[in-house]
């Protein structure tokens, strides 16, 4: 089982980063065509696949796609 975090975490791990001034960033007055600039990233591996398997007993991504009452 995972969380958020979790899932963004190894999200993160998808790529490298190249910008470390996004510490100064006021993102509420950002545009969006600053902040790609800003976010320069490149995949680790271009071939590499995330999913996610919901599962559990309270599963709210099953029961917000209306695939389980």
């Amino acid at each position: 089982m995972c969380g958020d975090g979790i899932i963004n975490k190894v999200t993160n791990g998808f790529f490298k980063k190249y910008n470390s001034d996004l510490d100064l960033v006021d993102f509420k007055n950002i545009k969006h065509e600053v902040l790609v600039e800003l976010t320069d990233v490149e995949l680790v591996n271009p071939n590499a696949i995330m999913t996610k398997l919901p599962g559990g007993t309270h599963n709210v991504m099953i029961r917000s796609l209306g695939l389980r009452p």
